[in-house]
């Protein structure tokens, strides 16, 4: 069994914000996200991370950017890293 990483989805526009997924949600499909066929022009992913707390580390050192955790893969956790 490979160990669970962790990746930060960042979105530029219209609000800036960042996600901290798990390498397998849906949302996140290993750092390739939903829309992996499309050009992203207000979005990346950064990761993958090997602890939560490096990905959190990562996702508040972006500035002005609001951070929540993803409530589909990482539901128990509180909404600010």
């Amino acid at each position: 069994m490979e160990k669970e990483t962790y990746f930060v989805f960042e979105k530029w526009s219209p609000k800036r914000f960042t996600r901290i997924h798990k390498d397998e949600c849906p949302s996140c499909f290993f750092g390739r996200g939903t829309q992996r066929l499309k050009k992203r022009v207000s979005c990346k992913w950064n990761g993958p991370y090997e602890t939560l707390e490096q990905a959190a580390a990562k996702a508040n050192a972006i500035p002005e950017s609001k951070t929540l955790y993803c409530k589909i893969c990482l539901p128990e956790m509180p909404n600010k890293p």
